[in-house]
């Protein structure tokens, strides 16, 4: 009889690990915005780019943990499936929540590849290069050079563009990027955040059809967003403490993102580290506020205009876009504010309670809440209450004895066995009174604080729009264009509705 063979347990090959060409290089972004002067740094606020401002990440740190975040991500579905339980869905918003860019607005005008080839050579000739290919260093001399005007602040976006948000094959400023930032005066209009979930889509798209046996693979798009987005759920101490304010971006440096990756590795895997609870982050409190713009509802109206109306049109509308953007965005905030007031009030109530336990107990030897009182052919006590503290304890009218039926993790050490019928002394009452009188107090204010109205713009007092709403009124040119016929109205908008005073 031949002797039974051990079992051949079949091995799983491993994935060949290519070399990463990793395009995403915030430090670049970093040195730019430390030689902005005050006024360059006020015009990418008004461009909406304001939050860029606050980035300390220097470099990624990792191209492991990238390798293995792209592997992990569907295609099909932009979702991050790090292990069971582990699902991170991409999304425009949590774009939004991670850079703070615009997620509501138009998108800029599309354009094909010869455009961008003569678009570029312009660009490059009033630079004096040439035909020849440039990268971001040429782009920092002329920022360094102080001008904040539209045509100096290109060179910044250029910049943004190529080194964070729409990292492409060459570390060379692409046609592309030269392209968009010629629309740099409507930037505040466009939604950022589906431009980079649409870049990232592709660059996720492109690394699961890449060749494999390649000994290099180029990684495309914003991928420090994939990384901060799965960074922000890992549950360890080297994580921000502050979990639901936003732009998440703000708060992780390299510092902090080497120490998560060195927490979440072991035995040469990824995906070590426990996930938060997503309730605790700001990305359980749902997509935020999305209000059209008008100049949106309306570009294919204005389109018919005669250029000069058309360009004031467009600048009122702007003007309440940006206002109504302002309140959104309040909204947003304000939503924020009470999540993390919900939190702050749950600690204060918490350690109110911590207090109350550790609080010295009656006098166990006399455990008789019925002491001192008469009875039925009994006594009465010479002391008709029993001490706690050198205090009276409280009648039991009001308050319940309190029964420990599970101790706080945080004194778990002590020993609170207290007796069933312990009862609160007058202080602790008077204390915890107190305290509820004060926390009442303090929810009142913030709330009013939080929901205290905003002012709203009258658009009819600017002067431009006064102009323009006087020059489409007397149709001086005897142009027709703003008689729309009630059935090509839009619906919900009364038919006497002012263009210029819709807010």
């Amino acid at each position: 009889m031949k002797p039974h063979s051990p079992a051949v347990r079949a091995v799983r090959p491993q994935r060949q690990i290519q070399k990463l060409n990793v395009r995403c290089c915030p430090k670049d972004v970093v040195e730019v915005i430390a030689a902005l002067t005050p006024d360059q740094r006020d015009y990418v606020c008004r461009k909406s780019f304001g939050p860029l401002l606050d980035i300390t990440v220097v470099n990624l740190e990792t191209r492991g943990l990238l390798d293995w975040l792209l592997e992990n991500t569907n295609p099909m579905d932009m979702i991050i499936r790090a292990g069971p339980g582990k699902n991170l869905e991409i999304t425009k918003d949590v774009i939004h929540q991670i850079l703070g860019l615009p997620n509501a607005g138009g998108l800029p005008e599309k354009f094909d590849w010869a455009e961008a080839v003569a678009e570029a050579a312009a660009f490059k000739s009033r630079l004096g290069l040439g035909p020849r290919s440039f990268g971001v260093d040429k782009m920092k001399q002329h920022i360094e050079k102080g001008g904040a005007d539209s045509v100096s602040m290109r060179y910044f976006f250029l910049i943004v563009f190529n080194r964070l948000l729409f990292c492409k094959g060459s570390f060379d400023i692409t046609n592309d990027h030269i392209y968009w930032t010629r629309q740099i005066e409507q930037f505040g209009d466009f939604d950022w955040c589906q431009l980079i979930y649409n870049d990232l889509c592709n660059a996720v798209r492109k690394w699961h059809s890449r060749d494999k046996n390649q000994v290099t693979i180029t990684v495309y798009g914003c991928c420090l967003v994939i990384l901060i987005y799965y960074l922000d759920h890992l549950y360890d101490k080297a994580a921000p403490t502050t979990k639901t304010d936003c732009p998440r971006i703000k708060y992780f440096d390299s510092a902090r993102i080497l120490k998560l990756l060195k927490a979440d590795h072991k035995d040469g895997s990824w995906g070590n580290c426990d996930f938060r609870n997503r309730t605790e982050t700001c990305y359980a409190q749902g997509p935020s506020i999305y209000i059209p713009r008008l100049r949106g509802l309306l570009d294919y109206k204005i389109e018919s205009l005669p250029d000069h109306i058309a360009d004031r049109v467009r600048n009122i509308l702007s003007h309440n876009d940006h206002e109504i953007a302002r309140l959104a965005s309040s909204l947003d905030e304000t939503r924020r504010d009470l999540l993390r007031k919900q939190y702050q009030l749950a600690n204060n109530v918490a350690s109110m309670i911590d207090e109350l336990l550790r609080a010295p107990t009656q006098d166990r030897a006399n455990p008789d809440l019925n002491a001192g009182q008469s009875s039925q052919g009994g006594v009465p006590d010479s002391n008709p209450q029993p001490i706690h503290d050198g205090q009276p304890s409280q009648s039991t009218d009001f308050f319940e004895p309190i029964v420990s039926q599970s101790v706080n993790p945080s004194c778990e050490n002590e020993d609170f066995d207290f007796p069933d019928d312990e009862m609160l002394t007058d202080t602790q009452v008077e204390k915890l009174n107190n305290t509820f009188a004060q926390m009442e107090e303090d929810a009142n204010a913030n709330m009013m604080q939080s929901f205290s109205p905003a002012p709203i713009t009258d658009m009819t007092d600017d002067a431009k729009a006064q102009e323009t709403l006087a020059e489409l009124s007397n149709d001086t040119n005897g142009s027709h264009y703003f008689a729309v016929p009630q059935s090509q109205q839009f619906p919900g908008i009364a038919a006497d509705t002012n263009l210029c005073g819709i807010v």
